[in-house]
């Protein structure tokens, strides 16, 4: 009698197990279908999707900093054809046309969002400037100078200042994020009679860059 009861507690005791067994197999094994067949394809298509939207903005940033280009360049050429830029090495200091030449490049300079402009003559030297402290300064070995010299519209690359200019808190400082546009300036014969550079607000370019979003906390970088 007691023999016949223990075979049937072994007997029930393996069915529970087998169930027990059937019902984690049941319950884990989609699991470890979707860990390892499923959750690759979704991870791979989650990859694409986010790589297709970097390759979007990427697309928008290049075509914006490409229309900002074209724009500065244009701002080179209109201002190096006024008669006042091209009549540059006529004036002298205290004369009228000086005044108006700089009260110009000034106003050039606050509503269109340039920090110097500078009329150069073909040596190299700084005859008129936004900044007085620049008058005098040689720029010959500069590739901006050189370019404008050969008669090309030129876009320098992002580079440290070399000489001291105001950073982001108003100190003079050396290093500062800086970019210049030159061309050169024409007379009537249309030689090329100097040149004419202007220092871009990297930062203006950077809060350009920042409207077009990258997700919540996506940046973007030139």
């Amino acid at each position: 009698m007691n023999g016949t009861i223990l075979g049937k507690t072994k007997m029930f005791s393996s069915i529970r197990s087998k169930v027990i067994i059937l019902l984690l197999a049941f319950s884990f094994g989609p699991m470890l279908v979707f860990r390892l067949v499923l959750y690759p394809q979704v991870l791979r298509g989650f990859q694409e999707i986010r790589i297709k939207d970097l390759e979007s903005v990427g697309h928008k940033q290049a075509e914006f900093i490409s229309v900002w280009m074209k724009e500065r360049k244009a701002d080179v050429e209109t201002i190096a054809n006024e008669y006042l830029v091209r009549s540059f090495l006529r004036f002298n200091p205290g004369d009228k046309e000086l005044q108006e030449l700089t009260s110009y490049l000034q106003l050039v300079r606050d509503n269109y969002g340039y920090k110097e402009i500078s009329l150069v003559d073909n040596q190299g030297k700084i005859r008129v400037s936004t900044r007085e402290g620049f008058l005098g300064l040689g720029i010959e070995e500069f590739d901006y100078f050189r370019e404008a010299l050969k008669g090309n519209i030129f876009v320098t690359r992002v580079h440290p200042s070399v000489f001291p200019i105001p950073n982001e808190f108003g100190e003079m400082e050396r290093g500062v994020p800086t970019l210049f546009v030159s061309g050169p300036i024409r007379d009537e014969k249309h030689n090329t009679i100097g040149v004419l550079s202007m220092r871009v607000d990297v930062e203006v370019l950077s809060r350009e860059m920042r409207r077009v979003k990258l997700g919540e906390t996506g940046e973007t970088y030139l």
